[in-house]
């Protein structure tokens, strides 16, 4: 007798019922027990990739460099023009450094006649007051012989009287609200 080629087909079965969904607190516990098995066989990986290297305590502060002070909010800017631009030309200086020999050297530091000429955005008349301000003030307050400001700048040794003669002549514009 001839076998048959095909076997007889299965009854069909009704299909498996979905599986009810998982409520919040189950998902969050599996959750939680796979993080916690990540988490060890992390552990286990630092314990072994450092195994080697000896028991040295170190400082944080070995490592981690701070700035040496924090600036401070920046002060308002005062309402009168010719101030407001000599404050500007101050904080290009905190900015940027100050320099001599020339208005603007290879770093980007400035003068005091580069920092008040970018201050001045390209008010010609606002920078020749604020400049001829700051040459009667360095006059008035510490050499009566200086010829330029570009003179004076470049004989002084650090940025700490061009700066000093700055915020002067900044309090003397605010005072006279010019």
């Amino acid at each position: 007798m001839a076998t048959p080629l095909l076997a007889p087909a299965a009854p069909e079965q009704a299909p498996a019922p979905a599986p009810a969904p998982l409520g919040f607190e189950v998902r969050l516990a599996a959750v939680d027990a796979a993080m916690s098995v990540r988490l060890q066989e992390a552990g286990l990986a630092v314990d072994v990739n450092t195994a080697h290297l000896p028991n040295v305590d170190f400082d944080l502060g070995d490592i981690v460099r701070l700035p040496a002070s924090l600036p401070g909010p920046p002060e308002p800017e005062h309402a009168s023009p010719v101030a407001a631009m000599l404050q500007r030309a101050r904080r290009l200086l905190d900015e940027r450094g100050w320099c001599t020999g020339c208005s603007r050297d290879e770093q980007g530091a400035l003068c005091l006649v580069g920092a008040i000429q970018k201050a001045a955005r390209g008010d010609r008349r606002l920078e020749m007051e604020g400049l001829n301000l700051l040459l009667e003030q360095i006059r008035r307050d510490l050499d009566p012989n200086v010829d330029t400001i570009p003179s004076w700048n470049d004989r002084q040794p650090s940025a700490r009287m061009p700066l000093r003669i700055l915020d002067h002549t900044t309090n003397t514009a605010a005072n006279r609200d010019i």
